[in-house]
């Protein structure tokens, strides 16, 4: 083939597959004919010389995107035998598409071809493909023994995990119960300077859950500052809170350690957050802790600020104590306070309210009450 009729060729294919490649729906004969087509360029380019020939990435992708799994894998062969350059983000679309047909071995070909083109494995397309292939379970049963022998050869090939990729590693071991081994990558991040964010943080936490144990939180924290992730993140400390809330329900507990397990959750609380709407609401204790006045603290998020709410309701839960908690909250709704009525706008914390009043004679009477202000519009809304 002449490399004019060559480019000629070309310009036609791709204005076929533009044609009728271009919906979601396609009709399969003009599909697989489309298929046939392309898999005939590329063996003819190959008889015509033994040159790497570019060919269009966007005729590539759309064929590939049309295709069945057996028409997948051989477009993949025919496209390599014909010494075709494929673009190393088209490669990963090839890579995504092998790790959902359950061919690990062949998303490994594909990343193998990537790395030796000489191709960015930062890219971030280069490290999701790569966080979808280490997420993607291909045995039930040794399905972590799987990844990691997958991670050991991405790291072979001088892949440098990016958060992606670091993720779905840490999570991969908290899964499998493997948590010093999370640890372990998370520090080795730390001293190789791989960066790390929100969800790392909550991955470990997961494990922390998993482990019923308090003091990981507390190291976690304490990770988290060195990192400089705290203390303006509103996000992490909603997670560590909440982390505490669920070893809490999860551990057998009686009265004194339930209010135990309250403060230690306004000790974190109170490290980061704005206490003033915790002392509106009558849920805060000083214990003996003296605030740094001087210091600027952030303002709690409407669900960080409910889940404290609701530690109270839980964990505190005295009847009596819940009631009166409700009584104000709904005062300061009333009044659009700016922090507390936003966590109004979901029906969590009234069905808290609900779940606890309702469980005591003393107390079902407010329960009409709260069912009738749940249904009234919010002051927020009439703003609006």
């Amino acid at each position: 083939m002449a490399a004019a009729s060559r480019h000629a060729v070309e310009d036609s294919l791709k204005h076929i597959v533009s044609i009728f490649l271009r919906g979601q729906t396609v009709n399969s004969e003009i599909k697989d004919d489309i298929h046939r087509l392309l898999c005939l360029f590329a063996e003819t380019s190959k008889l015509q010389d033994s040159f790497t020939h570019s060919i269009s990435q966007k005729i590539v992708y759309l064929v590939m995107r049309h295709s069945d799994n057996h028409q997948t894998r051989v477009l993949y062969e025919v496209l390599l035998s014909a010494r075709l350059d494929i673009h190393p983000h088209t490669l990963t679309h090839f890579m995504d598409r092998f790790t959902l047909m359950g061919r690990p071995d062949l998303s490994m070909h594909v990343l193998r071809k990537i790395t030796s083109s000489g191709a960015n494995v930062s890219y971030e397309t280069v490290q999701f493909s790569c966080m979808k292939l280490l997420r993607t379970r291909f045995h039930e049963i040794e399905w972590y023994k799987v990844q990691s022998h997958l991670l050991t050869e991405m790291l072979e090939l001088g892949l440098r995990p990016g958060i992606p990729m670091l993720n779905a590693m840490i999570l991969n071991a908290v899964e499998a119960g493997d948590y010093q081994t999370a640890l372990a990558m998370f520090e080795t991040a730390r001293i190789h300077g791989i960066r790390r964010d929100t969800i790392t943080y909550s991955i470990l936490l997961k494990g922390a859950v998993q482990n019923l144990d308090e003091a990981l939180v507390e190291r976690i924290m304490h990770m988290a500052e060195e990192d400089g992730a705290l203390p303006r993140n509103n996000e992490l400390v909603y997670s560590l809170v909440v982390t505490l809330l669920q070893i809490a329900r999860l551990k057998d507990t009686n009265i004194l350690t339930s209010a135990n397990r309250y403060k230690d959750m306004l000790r974190l609380y109170s490290r980061y957050c704005n206490i003033v709407p915790l002392q509106e609401l009558g849920i805060y204790f000083s214990m003996g802790r003296t605030i740094d006045k001087a210091k600027t603290l952030s303002d709690p998020s409407p669900k960080l600020l409910s889940v404290m709410i609701m530690s109270f309701i839980r964990l505190i839960g005295r009847s009596d104590l819940v009631q009166a908690l409700y009584a104000r909250y709904q005062t300061l709704l009333e009044q659009n306070h700016g922090l507390v009525a936003p966590t109004a706008e979901t029906d969590h914390l009234a069905n808290a309210f609900l779940f606890s009043l309702g469980r005591h004679r003393a107390t079902l009477k407010t329960c009409p009450a709260i069912i009738k202000n749940m249904l009234k519009p919010s002051a927020r809304t009439n703003v609006k």
